[in-house]
């Protein structure tokens, strides 16, 4: 689907927690996370809102899915694309040695961005899957 787009910005042209219009399978519009080669969207699927990363098409040769057009601005939150795992989150060792198995992450500024990058979606694009 993406082969036949020729014209994008490169990975080195690209700066860091910069909001873009990007083609890509899930989304318009994405945040350029340069340590994970991958730019953080607001994925809609089975009626939930979430954040997605989805890698650029030039580092990723099987999984590459995202091949951004322009800048739009400088993303308003520091931390953006900062994970942090579940465990981290848990106190109790019961829960824990549950989690250990399957390992959830969350960004910090999670509603937030989601808040942001719908936002900017609906005002550029008129799109409101919300």
């Amino acid at each position: 689907m993406w082969e036949n787009i020729k014209e994008h910005i490169k990975v080195e042209d690209l700066k860091d927690r910069y909001l873009y219009d990007i083609y890509a399978r899930n989304a318009n519009i994405g945040i350029w996370i340069k340590e994970r080669g991958s730019f953080l969207i607001s994925r809609f699927k089975f009626d939930m809102n979430f954040l997605f990363e989805e890698n650029h098409w030039d580092l990723c040769k099987h999984f590459g899915t995202v091949k951004p057009k322009k800048l739009i601005e400088k993303c308003p939150f520091e931390n953006v694309g900062k994970r942090r795992s579940q465990l981290d989150m848990q106190n109790e060792s019961e829960s824990k040695k549950h989690l250990e198995s399957f390992v959830i992450y969350t960004y910090e500024n999670e509603i937030e961005l989601l808040k942001y990058l719908n936002n900017k979606a609906k005002e550029i694009y008129g799109i409101d899957e919300s």
